[in-house]
């Protein structure tokens, strides 16, 4: 049920079995997300993504329909190869993807919370944050600054 609300920030599908006899296809998908609920490292950014690991094949009644990839006959779910985790944002294999897909971030409104959080902009540590997040949190900063800056606050 998780799942029915999270954000998909990265999916990617790759064939892994091709069998020409039974005009079946196995399919390896994997997905990173955002779910609903969880911690947060910060305002608007999760502490970790949801990586999920799943197996289907896929079967068609003829080579022309597979060949089409029209509605296949039968869909069988590999539930035993079903695999859920949590990843870390500094994690070799998150792909660059799930970082560029992140937003849409207020930044303003980030920059806002992190000075709230910290007390000050200058207090702020950056090593509370993963590496591949600094981009987010710098540019957040800059904006905010110059935000307050524009207001006169």
């Amino acid at each position: 049920m998780a799942y029915i609300e999270s954000r998909t920030l990265f999916e990617v599908s790759e064939i892994i079995e091709f069998e020409e006899e039974s005009l079946s296809i196995k399919l390896k998908n994997i997905k990173y997300c955002v779910l609903d609920y969880g911690d947060e490292l910060c305002s608007q950014i999760p502490s970790s993504i949801s990586h999920e690991v799943s197996e289907y094949t896929f079967t068609w009644v003829d080579f022309e329909h597979l060949q089409n990839l029209e509605t296949p006959t039968d869909i069988q779910f590999h539930d035993e190869k079903l695999v859920i985790d949590g990843i870390d944002w500094d994690d070799p294999e998150l792909p660059k993807e799930v970082i560029e897909n992140l937003g849409p971030i207020d930044f303003v409104e980030l920059g806002s919370d992190l000075e709230e959080s910290y007390e000050h902009l200058d207090s702020i540590d950056y090593a509370d944050f993963p590496k591949s997040l600094l981009p987010i949190i710098k540019r957040a900063i800059e904006e905010y600054r110059n935000y307050k800056t524009e207001q006169k606050i």
